[in-house]
């Protein structure tokens, strides 16, 4: 049976170590050897090989211990366990009976050191050693696997690169091509090694003399060569070198515009120089179609302009001649309304002056409409609300009834147009003048309420006064009254419904299908 683990009890050098060892005296003789040699321990003793696996599989160990032989478990089956989780630690021999023969024997096997219990004061160096070596195995092992991770992303950037990458020697001649060069030059992997660089780009002008890149009279003044020549006589690092060439290729473009850098690989000789060329062919020809694309929107602003130009120039003349047609109509309907009132004192029938009387208020209704798109400047858009105001300060100024006598109240929010704005402006005046004349007899008093709204694509008009109310059997659309009449003929012509009922009052509500401003 193991003996319980041996923790630390000081604030020196730690170290964890898995002993093997059948005898619990022996193995404390090993702990006080370590911790007089400056060790501060944890450690462990197991004595069979069950114990040592699951010692092994449940913690981390710098170190294993274990004596020569134990009995049906020594050194050799505890190394063969130790293989078998492939460990990289320490792994010592003690023992009082391991001879030289033994000890190399053991060495061999892969133990890294044999320590004689009656010498256990080299156990402390030794571990110290084999520690440090265990170490630097570690740091070679990561340094290793650090080399192989980054050239197999080298290997990957250099596989998936856009751009052509050749290494050139001094000699300019190509020591390796990444695949993308290989595929442009239409050539396996091996056959550009050892070529030039003019000839893996397929240059015409190097294919073009036997002795190949450097030689024809073109490659004298070539940016590309110059560039690579200066990087590798002075080190000097070229970007974004850009040169149309002639080239020889399977897809028939025989000129294609090539962007190239070239860099130094190392100091040293013989010295190695990296060229990186990307094919910017169908960038430059996207580049040239872009800026004629450009002209030709240029051009075409122009024209948008002028024509801009012009139809704000209509748009202003027509703004003009609108605002005079406005203008006139609304003096001439004005005029009309002045000689109906002339008219209307000159008559000696009560019954002719109240018709005309009724005329005049129905062309001043119109007229208002046409005086206030004649100063809102706006093109046959009706601000209803203003408009209501205007038309009920007229008629009851034009009836004598003051704001002691009516009282007049609005809830207005629309726009209308023109053609709507009319005919309803009309219905409003031949309601409202209905309401003075019939409502409120004698000098009693009273009040009149419009609302007017615009919801779910249709205008809503409410209309109502607190007055004597409809006649019994009132039916608009048999009424004598040329006013009633009117009413009922201009909701035909808005398209709209018209309905009315007594309630405290007359009631009237016009619904009619909104039209955009």
């Amino acid at each position: 049976m193991s003996a319980p683990e041996q923790r630390p009890v000081s604030g020196r050098e730690a170290l964890r170590v898995l002993i093997v060892e059948d005898s619990e005296d022996d193995a404390l003789l090993v702990i006080d050897a370590l911790r007089s040699g400056g060790f501060d321990l944890f450690s462990k003793r197991v004595a069979t090989a069950e114990e040592m696996r699951g010692a092994l599989g449940g913690s981390h160990w710098d170190l294993i211990i274990s004596d020569f032989r134990v009995p049906g478990f020594g050194a050799l089956e505890a190394f063969a366990i130790y293989r078998e989780y492939e460990l990289d630690l320490p792994f010592l021999i003690v023992s009082g009976v391991i001879g030289e023969e033994t000890a190399v024997a053991a060495m061999k096997t892969g133990a890294h050191d044999c320590v004689s219990k009656n010498n256990l004061a080299r156990l402390a160096p030794a571990v110290r050693r084999e520690l440090r070596d265990a170490e630097s195995r570690g740091e070679r092992v990561r340094a290793e696997a650090a080399l192989r991770s980054a050239y197999a992303e080298l290997a990957a950037i250099q596989a998936q690169a856009p751009v052509l990458m050749l290494v050139v020697d001094e000699n300019l001649r190509v020591c390796q091509a990444n695949e993308l060069a290989m595929r442009f030059a239409g050539s396996g992997g091996e056959s550009l090694v050892g070529v030039k660089p003019g000839e893996a780009i397929r240059c015409l002008n190097s294919l073009a003399d036997p002795r190949g890149c450097g030689y024809s009279p073109e490659c004298a003044t070539c940016s590309f060569r110059l560039a690579i020549l200066d990087t590798l006589r002075t080190g000097t690092r070229h970007d974004n070198v850009e040169k149309w060439v002639p080239t020889s290729l399977e897809d028939g473009q025989n000129l294609r515009c090539l962007l190239l850098s070239s860099a130094l690989m190392g100091t040293d000789p013989p010295k190695r120089t990296l060229i990186c060329a990307a094919d910017v062919t169908e960038l430059k020809q996207a580049q040239v179609e872009l800026e004629r694309n450009h002209e030709r929107l240029l051009v075409l602003n122009r024209d948008l302009d002028r024509k801009l130009e012009e139809l704000r120039s209509a748009l202003s003349e027509k703004e003009v001649l609108f605002k005079e047609v406005q203008h006139r109509v609304k003096n001439n309907l004005q005029v009309i309304s002045s000689l109906l009132s002339l008219q209307a004192e000159n008559v000696a029938s009560d019954a002719a002056r109240s018709i005309l009387a009724e005329c005049r208020d129905r062309v001043r209704s119109m007229a208002l409409i046409h005086e206030q798109l004649s100063y809102s400047g706006k093109m046959a858009q009706v601000e209803f609300a203003q408009y209501i105001e205007r038309l009920a300060a007229y008629l009851l100024d034009s009836y004598g009834a003051g704001p002691e006598q009516i009282r007049f109240t609005a809830g207005v929010a629309a726009t209308l147009t023109l053609d709507q704005a009319v005919p309803c402006g009309l219905i409003v005046q031949e309601l409202f003048s209905n309401s003075l004349k019939h409502a409120f007899p004698g000098d009693s008093r009273g009040e009149i309420r419009i609302e007017f709204r615009r919801k779910d694509g249709a205008y809503h008009l409410a209309y109502r006064d607190n007055g004597i109310g409809l006649p019994p059997a009132f039916d608009v659309n048999q009424s004598r009254s040329l006013g009633m009449q009117l009413v009922s003929d201009l909701t035909a012509q808005l398209r709209g419904e018209l309905t009315y009922f007594n309630s405290g009052g007359a009631h009237f509500n016009l619904s009619f299908p909104a039209r955009e401003p």
